[in-house]
């Protein structure tokens, strides 16, 4: 039996890299750990591999030492041609949308790894190849915002799984998620400002009305 195992990020897909992080939950011993490995990356069930001589397996194991390293990050690009599917990236997470702003939180929040591939869908925009809105995959706001219809995110993340590969993930995640983590301290910040500004209105409206407020300092 001929088999054949990715030895390069380039060779993994989104949907084997979710695998992959399972892996060590698992509580497996080191060669169940390396036998589940070659079974993600392989598509060959972990029985099948008991079958061939050890000296084999030893090479096959060999060749996934690649997982140990992330790929270095390379310059990002604003456009991705993704199995024949375009689209543009823009990893300014400041031009979020305060829906989609709140869907990362919460895909962060419950798994970053597992929710990769919906966190990299509210940054893909679907385009057409003169870089276009893609038909069908926007709609206005209340604000008159274009904005990528849920479906279409739904449908962009399901697709990243099985067709992008780690190479392009890691490339884009790297540079947004810095990002991300930046704009997350300056946001805090923010809402702070606008709590205290809030608290202050409120107070004044109250004294108008011939109330007295009284605080504790906190």
């Amino acid at each position: 039996m001929k088999i054949t195992v990715p030895t390069s990020w380039k060779d993994v897909t989104l949907r084997q890299f979710i695998e992959l992080g399972k892996v060590e939950a698992l509580g497996f011993d080191e060669l169940d750990s390396q036998l589940r490995v070659l079974s993600i990356l392989t598509g060959i069930d972990d029985e099948q591999f008991l079958s061939i001589s050890v000296p084999e397996l030893k090479g096959l194991i060999a060749k996934t030492n690649f997982i140990d390293n992330q790929p270095k990050t390379t310059k990002i690009d604003y456009s991705y041609k993704i199995k024949g599917k375009r689209y543009s990236f823009d990893w300014d997470a400041s031009k979020l949308i305060a829906g989609e702003y709140v869907d990362i939180q919460n895909y962060i929040k419950e798994n970053k790894n597992d929710n990769l591939h919906k966190v990299l869908a509210v940054y893909l925009k679907p385009v057409t190849i003169f870089g276009t809105r893609k038909r069908g995959c926007y709609k206005k706001n209340s604000n008159g915002v274009w904005m990528q219809t849920l479906e279409s995110r739904a449908n962009t993340s399901e697709f990243l799984l099985d067709n992008v590969t780690m190479d392009v993930v890691f490339n884009m995640s790297g540079f947004f998620l810095n990002r991300w983590q930046r704009l997350m301290r300056v946001t805090q910040l923010y809402l702070e400002k606008l709590r205290i500004k809030a608290t202050r209105e409120a107070e004044e409206a109250l004294q108008k009305e011939g109330f007295s407020i009284y605080t504790d300092g906190t």
